[in-house]
């Protein structure tokens, strides 16, 4: 099956999934965000990442529909997020397992950052503080997902590793 279709299947189910994992965790914990988490992998991972921020983009959309307080704050978040995931993976080995961990904590905390500073400026009465109370869990949950995901791709990514000096 096509990479692309493929993906657009995995985005589907991670976009439903979502929403049922919520359940599953106990209350202290937060959600995991598997779309952030998969745009994000599938980006820091692949050259040809442009279908992935589509793919972001759209389902950012659609999940900001489906239960988000405004609609288009998670797609902004989302934008901006990939565009220095795009950063880092130009300046960092993708292949690299610390680096892909310090990528998946730097993106996490990003998107939630600009996130909640988007939704503050649209009149969220939420404080900083209030959104890092769950900022932990979240790291925890979206640094595991990512990690898995990032281990079977870069799998079929990379058959031999390069050499690179940095990271």
């Amino acid at each position: 099956m096509n990479r692309n279709i493929s993906g657009l299947i995995a985005y589907i189910i991670a976009f439903f999934l979502q929403y049922f994992l919520g359940g599953l965790l106990p209350n202290h914990w937060s959600d995991p965000n598997l779309i952030l988490c998969m745009t994000a992998v599938l980006t820091y991972v692949y050259e040809d990442s442009l279908i992935w921020m589509a793919y972001g983009c759209l389902f950012a959309f659609l999940a900001d529909l489906a239960g988000g307080m405004w609609i288009g704050i998670g797609v902004l978040s989302i934008v901006i997020t990939e565009l220095l995931v795009l950063l880092f993976r130009y300046i960092f080995n993708n292949e690299n397992m610390p680096n892909a961990v310090i990528f998946s904590l730097a993106a996490t905390l990003v998107y939630d950052s600009l996130y909640w500073i988007i939704a503050r400026i649209c009149g969220s009465p939420y404080s900083y503080l209030y959104m890092l109370k769950d900022l932990p869990a979240a790291l925890i949950i979206n640094v595991i997902i990512m990690m898995v995901l990032w281990a079977v791709m870069i799998r079929k990514v990379t058959p031999h590793k390069r050499d690179r000096y940095i990271g």
